[in-house]
């Protein structure tokens, strides 16, 4: 009968260590999964900035082939969606800065023309990703 009354709460530790494994399984797979589902919102957000790099490389050279010269993108740039438009002259050529928004996103251009070859950088923002293009022709 001694025997028998020891062994009482022995049932009740096995499950409770059980209980306890699986609760830290369980912890450490949730754990994982967050991680990679913010690793995946991440992702879509930097190819959403990465477009919007892209938007402004296109209206840069839009822009560039319309005017015939990277000189004068200001004076069209203002009438359409630019934020602001700053031109500087330099010693063989031109620098153009301009920036623009659209739904919740940003890009900001460069434009450089220094002896014939034109430098377009391009850079995309969207939430807390940024990407960046350049060409050169």
């Amino acid at each position: 009968m001694m025997y028998r009354d020891s062994q009482k709460g022995a049932s009740l530790i096995v499950i409770f260590l059980i209980m306890t494994i699986m609760l830290a399984i369980v912890l450490s797979i949730s754990v994982i999964l967050s991680s990679q589902i913010k690793m995946i919102s991440n992702m879509g957000n930097a190819v959403s900035s990465f477009y919007s790099a892209q938007t402004g490389l296109e209206e840069a050279l839009y822009f560039e082939g319309k005017l015939a010269g990277t000189c004068k993108v200001c004076t069209i740039c203002e009438s359409a969606d630019c934020d602001s438009c700053r031109y500087k002259d330099t010693a063989i050529g031109c620098e153009v800065d301009y920036s623009a928004n659209f739904d919740e996103r940003r890009y900001k251009v460069n434009m450089k023309l220094n002896a014939g070859i034109i430098n377009i950088t391009s850079k995309g923002d969207y939430k807390d990703t940024s990407r960046s293009i350049n060409i050169q022709r």
